[in-house]
């Protein structure tokens, strides 16, 4: 692992083993049974955006990026019919 500040790999001499957290994990991992996924073992991330912000990147991405290249390469993009502005924008 490297730590942020140095760049560097981090060791044992760093301190690093006595981290608390690090020691939950580890009994955390210890305690569960052998032979189990990879993605078990690790600490699952978690991602909590609100709705309102996923929303807004969403619709940032179809304002600046998705809808003026469908515009640029279908002029009549307009004229088209709702589902097929639909999938078109389903294929992005």
């Amino acid at each position: 692992m490297r730590t942020v500040d140095t760049d560097r790999f981090a060791t044992d001499a760093d301190g690093a083993a006595d981290d608390p957290t690090k020691q939950k994990v580890f009994e955390r991992i210890a305690a569960m049974a052998p032979k189990q996924l990879a993605a078990d073992y690790r600490t699952q991330p978690r991602l909590a955006l609100t709705k309102a912000a996923v929303h807004a990147m969403v619709q940032g991405f179809l304002d600046d990026k998705a809808l003026p290249a469908l515009h640029r390469n279908f002029p009549d993009y307009e004229k088209f019919p709702k589902c097929a502005r639909r999938a078109m924008i389903d294929i992005l």
